[in-house]
């Protein structure tokens, strides 16, 4: 199992060998006793929605087998990642995956679920169990509810504490340099997001937040959605915006439209399905969106340079000179 791991041993989200000690603060690489904080872990099938049981404590959940579910309640903050496989998520009636690599922070209730079998952590909890646990206000209260490239110390750190945690018996005892970086990480992981408030509207930062946060939630929304074209009044509805306004707003905020957004998206995974996998092009247009084989195949040469067919030769050429087996 992954956390059974020597410590030499290469999970998927970084290097955790006893070289990485070096790298950390002298402080965070003991585990005093100073931090309250629940770890649990969900093996197979299993479920567990926390407040049910200790409401006012931050939760380390660690998802390990095949069905196993964590239910994080309305009002509560969480930080989730998979070190495997695919992480399943379900919020706001949708659901999509969340890919090795990426972390979500949420605000407000989620299911988390383990797909295939991977390895994810969420660190989760009110607003009142993150103070209590001893982390920066400050820094939680600038977090956006958002999904992007996890930053591997924040893994590290993360892994860390559900080890410190486990050889505790999951009662509640970690180092409190760990959830104090892992916090720092977060924040500085959103950098990007916080220097696109002053092309959003509002007359305060305040209210500058309060757009970025509806137009993050957009984009979210197309991003669950890819394989489909954005029907752009419903998100407008989403965002209780007209669709001209939202389109204007959108664009002034992250340099393109909605629609442009999601084009690229479609693309991305497309480029990714003709590199990667065995798909026929007419699976492959189904999946992304398309309306035809014939309008892939011209958008796809227009985003990449090549055809589809181009492009899986030149990658099965690659990997057979790097010795992969196709």
């Amino acid at each position: 199992m992954y956390f059974d791991r020597p410590a030499t041993a290469t999970p998927a989200c970084g290097d955790f060998s006893p070289a990485y000690d070096n790298r950390l603060p002298a402080a965070a690489t003991a585990i005093p006793p100073a931090l309250a904080l629940r770890y649990s872990r969900l093996r197979l099938g299993e479920a567990l929605s926390p407040e049910m049981r200790h409401p006012d404590v931050l939760h380390l959940v660690h998802g390990s087998e095949r069905g196993a579910r964590l239910r994080v309640p309305r009002d509560w903050l969480s930080v989730s990642l998979p070190l495997g496989a695919q992480l399943r998520v379900d919020a706001e009636e949708l659901g999509w995956p969340i890919e090795r690599g990426s972390v979500l922070v949420w605000r407000g209730a989620v299911q988390l679920a383990s797909g295939n079998g991977g390895h994810w952590l969420s660190l989760c909890g009110s607003p009142q169990a993150w103070h209590r646990a001893g982390a920066d206000a400050g820094l939680l209260g600038e977090l956006f509810a958002d999904e992007g490239r996890c930053p591997p110390l924040l893994a590290r750190f993360l892994v860390r504490m559900a080890q410190a945690l486990r050889k505790a018996d999951g009662t509640g005892v970690a180092a409190p340099e760990l959830l104090a970086g892992a916090c720092v990480l977060v924040h500085e992981q959103q950098r990007p997001l916080r220097e696109l408030l002053p092309r959003c509207s509002g007359r305060t930062t305040a209210a500058r937040r309060r757009t970025l946060a509806r137009l993050l939630r957009i984009q979210h929304l197309i991003r669950s959605q890819i394989g489909r074209s954005p029907d752009m009044a419903w998100l407008s509805r989403q965002g209780n915006y007209s669709t001209w306004h939202l389109s204007r707003i959108y664009r002034a905020a992250f340099g393109h439209t909605p629609s442009e957004y999601a084009a690229r998206l479609r693309l991305q995974r497309a480029l990714h399905l003709v590199r990667d996998t065995a798909l026929p092009f007419c699976e492959i247009t189904e999946a992304c969106g398309f309306e035809s084989q014939s309008s892939f195949c011209r958008a796809f040469k227009q985003f990449s340079g090549m055809t589809p067919g181009a492009a899986r030769s030149a990658a099965i050429r690659s990997r057979a000179a790097a010795g992969i087996p196709c």
